[in-house]
């Protein structure tokens, strides 16, 4: 459906202290997003094209967090994040990541 999955670091001075000192064991906090394309419905515009046109309403893009390991435990530098569509689950590794995280999708 196009959503895109990024990593990112909620704490930028671990990361730098990861960078600086690689042969030490530092835990680095990561967190994954997830940027989803919605489109938002406009009544008047509808009215107006019609939405099967696509003109009855605008794109937005809502953001939001998907995970967070705040003491770098089980994330520890995740750069990179790969979403499964098949099975749901998010792969992560990094540049100073200790192993490979596959996290799956909780059960609704």
């Amino acid at each position: 459906n196009g959503d895109v999955y990024v990593a990112g670091f909620p704490n930028m001075i671990g990361v730098i202290k990861a960078m600086s000192n690689p042969n030490n064991e530092t835990d680095v906090a990561s967190s994954v997003w997830r940027i989803r394309k919605v489109i938002v419905r406009d009544e008047e515009a509808e009215k107006e094209f019609g939405f099967e046109e696509g003109k009855g309403g605008r794109i937005e893009h809502v953001v939001e967090k998907v995970i967070e390991d705040r003491e770098g435990k089980v994330l520890p530098a995740a750069s990179t994040v790969v979403h499964d569509m098949k099975t749901g689950n998010l792969w992560l590794s990094g540049f100073a990541s200790k192993f490979i995280t596959v996290c799956e999708p909780k059960p609704w």
